[in-house]
């Protein structure tokens, strides 16, 4: 059965943010509905306090996720999720936050892991190579704590799309600015 891989990769990539948002879900003890919306060309979370610009047309914003903003890329297996929780302890590393978020995952090799100012606050950038369910999956995590709640966003994709998603996270990622609460 011939089938064309490009009609395959969004339903691929469906089942790739589910299982990651699931996972998040998980890891995060109090997740809250959807709270922010877009505004221009950039995604605004009043509750939240923060703003982030979207990468573009190609990324598809995905309705109805527990993840507050879940975008999936039109022609590559890849996908953006940002969760938040918060009234969470504030002693929590993050490091073991880290290790929260990527529970559940099999084979996990933490290939980069580096400590940086995002925003004015101090995060964690994992990158990471791991199998969920019987897919292996690349993925980029930022762990942010501020004040009492924990923002996770991760980028992940085959292996193979991994390098050609990687950049329209990153400039995501670079312009996103906390609000004033």
């Amino acid at each position: 059965m011939a089938s064309n891989a490009c009609a395959f990769e969004p339903a691929w990539v469906r089942g790739w943010w589910c299982a990651v948002g699931c996972l998040v879900l998980l890891s995060l003890s109090s997740c809250h509905a959807t709270v922010g919306g877009v505004i221009g060309q950039q995604f605004v979370s009043p509750t939240y306090a923060f703003a982030v610009p979207l990468p573009g047309d190609e990324w598809q914003r995905v309705p109805d996720e527990p993840s507050l903003l879940t975008l999936t890329h039109a022609q590559l297996a890849a996908g953006i999720t940002i969760s938040v929780s918060c009234e969470r302890e504030r002693d929590v590393s993050l490091h073991i936050l880290t290790r929260h978020l990527l529970f559940g995952f099999k084979d996990l090799a933490v290939l980069q892991q580096q400590r940086q100012a995002f925003n004015g606050v101090p995060a964690l950038r994992t990158v990471a190579r791991a199998r969920l369910d019987t897919r292996e999956v690349q993925l980029c995590s930022y762990v942010v704590q501020r004040d009492s709640c924990v923002y996770d966003m991760v980028y992940f994709a085959s292996p193979q799309d991994y390098g050609r998603g990687e950049p329209s996270f990153e400039h995501m990622m670079a312009g996103w600015r906390f609000l004033e609460r």
